[in-house]
């Protein structure tokens, strides 16, 4: 009555099909290591029951908080929880991900706020699991919202060409030779960790965190308005473009990737920019003949 299943039925088609896919969108580098974590066990097996799970426990954590009449956080435990479960259960390729994007998100900042005269805090480039200590998704989520709050309307001229700043990328030490309990795929771990954050965080630090993720629609208008380039904008749809004025709602997680794919996007059009020196200038004082 019952029949093995056919091998072909296993495979997963969408996988194979990106596999032969040559995409513009995302740094060579980048799409490899994305397709490697969607071809591990955990995101083909045990994601949509840790989702499931997560999403369930953040609702209820954060309705237990509402009727509590106090609140609570303990940044420097998350810190430590979250450190020791990149090091010790998620893959090198997703903790390469995570930091590779606080760069690209920090570049693209700056960027920004030197086309358009800004004076905003230092930038932050971790290049180690290390180096994501100390509150660093507190700190990118508020430069984002500084970015914001700094720019004037109307925007202002811009050079043009625009000042190009650095957009390379160091070595990044993800401490592959560590023994790991688990090799989680970036979207299941960041699942679990969200757990963490909701639990250890503030109410208001949490909503600040995860409503940053609305803010892609001005970054990109700043974008397409230094590189008089219009195709930054379709990144945010038009109904995208009214979740600024929202809260975030639902799958966070799903959000995050999306941010994360439209940042990752707008970095490669604007380095492959770069990269043509005649149209761009570069920033510090010319060399003397």
């Amino acid at each position: 009555m019952f029949k093995r299943r056919p091998q072909e039925l296993k495979d997963d088609l969408l996988l194979d099909t990106l596999d032969h896919e040559i995409s513009e969108y995302f740094d060579p580098e980048i799409r490899g290591l994305y397709l490697k974590e969607m071809h591990r066990f955990s995101h083909r097996h045990l994601l949509p029951i840790v989702r499931l799970l997560s999403l369930s426990s953040i609702a209820i954590i954060k309705f237990i908080k509402i009727i509590l009449p106090f609140e609570f956080s303990h940044h420097r435990l998350m810190d430590r929880l979250l450190l020791a479960f990149i090091r010790r259960c998620m893959s090198p390729s997703a903790a390469q991900l995570i930091i590779t994007h606080y760069l690209k998100e920090s570049q693209l900042i700056h960027f920004i706020s030197t086309n358009l005269s800004l004076m905003l805090p230092p930038d932050q480039t971790p290049k180690s699991i290390a180096e994501l200590d100390h509150g660093s998704v507190f700190i990118y989520d508020r430069n984002m919202y500084a970015l914001i709050r700094a720019v004037t309307s109307p925007l202002p001229q811009v050079p043009h060409p625009p000042i190009a700043t650095n957009f390379n990328m160091p070595v990044i030490d993800t401490e592959s030779e560590r023994r790991r309990l688990f090799c989680l795929d970036i979207e299941t771990a960041s699942y679990l960790m969200l757990i963490a954050f909701c639990l250890l965080s503030t109410r208001r630090e949490y909503d600040i965190a995860i409503n940053s993720l609305n803010l892609d629609g001005p970054l990109m208008r700043y974008l397409s308005h230094i590189m008089a380039n219009a195709e930054f904008l379709s990144l945010t749809p038009p109904r995208a473009q009214f979740q600024t004025y929202l809260k975030s709602r639902g799958d966070i997680i799903h959000d995050l990737l999306l941010h994360n794919f439209s940042l990752e996007y707008a970095h490669t059009k604007i380095k492959q920019a770069l990269m043509h020196r005649e149209a761009f200038t570069s920033i510090g004082p010319a060399k003397e003949p």
